[in-house]
């Protein structure tokens, strides 16, 4: 079974190494090199106001990332989940989205427990109202995450189940 915080913090050693103040030569910031488009679509499609400081905080790093798959992860695989991140939705299935989602799940065997740790606490703290994640792994292959009007914190009760095996 596909863990979500092991993907998370196998996509951060990918991106930044672990370095919360990486900046790329293409301006992505951040443990998760998110750019200024992503924080804009995140807004757009949260109503929240996330700024291009919050890339560098891990914890808001990973909500937005958890906000934008509940926009376009809908009914995709982890490798098209990934690929969205790294290419965007309408490219999340392209040649350079399949090999970073590649990278990313070849770097999962290279996370350390207590990375996993804090990514599993950080997730289970997130209050995201308007977004229930209805985790589901199918053989490794699909995380379903559905977006509502008002989900309240029961979302985070079946991100635990499923983190927890």
């Amino acid at each position: 079974m596909t863990n979500l915080a092991v993907i998370i913090s196998a996509m951060i050693l990918v991106e930044s190494s672990g370095n919360d103040l990486a900046v790329s030569v293409k301006g992505a910031c951040g443990p998760l090199q998110i750019r200024h488009i992503y924080v804009e679509d995140v807004n757009r499609i949260t109503g929240r106001r996330y700024t291009d400081a919050d890339t560098f905080d891990r914890t808001k790093s990973i909500e937005m990332l958890l906000c934008y798959w509940a926009k376009y992860g809908k009914e995709c695989s982890v490798e098209s989940m990934l690929g969205a991140h790294y290419r965007g939705p309408r490219l999340k299935d392209d040649k350079l989205g399949r090999r970073y989602a590649a990278r990313v799940l070849q770097a999962t065997k290279l996370v350390k427990d207590e990375d996993v740790a804090w990514t599993t606490k950080t997730i289970e703290k997130l209050d995201i109202p308007y977004v229930r994640a209805l985790i589901a792994d199918s053989g490794g292959k699909s995380i379903h995450l559905e977006p509502v009007q008002s989900a309240g914190r029961s979302w985070i009760m079946r991100l635990r189940k499923f983190m927890l095996g």
